[in-house]
């Protein structure tokens, strides 16, 4: 399988909530959208503050389809994946926060993996962890959209939720992605599921509509449920999926994730 990643890079300004989301609908569902919009905002920025060290248990399928819609390669992954803030203080003083992820391969297509080094390569979602509920939805990444507010809610994974359109603006907009090595601006239109009773998000997904040179469609997604990590609850993802088309041939990723606990002393990974 080709390599193929997916890295959102968020460059941040400070704005109001309403500075923050364009906003396209009535003036009632302007007010719902504008204090959804804070409530995740409020959610994106305390994750990010506090989010600690944690493994979790990685099933990775990957498959290459060809134009016959036949599956050419299948692969299955299961890894013990470690995630960390990677806090660092800049020059002027601010903390920096990254998130890194480290994976220690268990068994590849049912079989015990012969190295503890084995890289995973081909199709796959980065930044499912961090940067796609980030970089839309914290206090200086929401001006980089335009938000409206479909009028019916909708029922998800047993949860009422509104549905919540998302496209990026033309004439302000700091994201960026990384595929093949080439960082590239991001121009996206997708949608996000977001719990009625908590405001938080139970999937985004999106098109990437700026795409790379022979790439036909790109599409991302990642779904969301409160995973307990030391008596605390936080939303992770339980699930992400890809699916790229390029020149006709589909590369497609979906990743499960399971047995979340906090990374400790007493739970490592060697």
């Amino acid at each position: 399988m080709e390599r193929r990643y997916f890295i959102f890079s968020m460059l941040l300004a400070a704005t109001t909530v309403r500075e923050a989301a364009g906003v396209n609908a009535n003036v009632y569902q302007e007010d719902i959208i504008v204090e959804m919009l804070r409530e995740l905002a409020k959610r994106a920025d305390h994750f990010e503050k506090s989010l600690p060290d944690f493994i979790v248990t990685e099933t990775l399928t990957q498959e290459l389809i060809n134009k016959k819609d036949k599956i050419k390669q299948s692969r299955v992954t299961v890894s013990l994946l470690t995630g960390r803030q990677i806090r660092t203080i800049a020059k002027d003083g601010r903390v920096e926060l990254r998130f890194k992820e480290v994976r220690q391969v268990q068994t590849i297509n049912d079989k015990e993996s012969k190295s503890q080094d084995f890289k995973v390569t081909g199709t796959q979602v980065k930044g499912a962890f961090s940067s796609v509920l980030l970089s839309h939805f914290t206090s200086t990444d929401q001006r980089d959209y335009l938000f409206e507010l479909e009028p019916d809610q909708v029922l998800i994974n047993h949860r009422s939720a509104y549905l919540l359109n998302f496209s990026s603006r033309g004439d302000r907009n700091n994201q960026f992605y990384i595929f093949d090595g080439i960082r590239t601006r991001s121009h996206q239109k997708g949608r996000a599921w977001i719990d009625i009773e908590t405001m938080v998000p139970l999937r985004i997904e999106f098109n990437e509509i700026n795409l790379p040179k022979d790439i036909e469609w790109m599409f991302y997604a990642v779904d969301y449920a409160p995973v307990e990590l030391g008596g605390v609850l936080h939303t992770l993802p339980v699930s992400a999926e890809t699916e790229i088309i390029e020149k006709g041939q589909k590369s497609r990723a979906h990743h499960h994730y399971s047995n979340y606990r906090k990374f400790s002393t007493d739970v490592t990974i060697e």
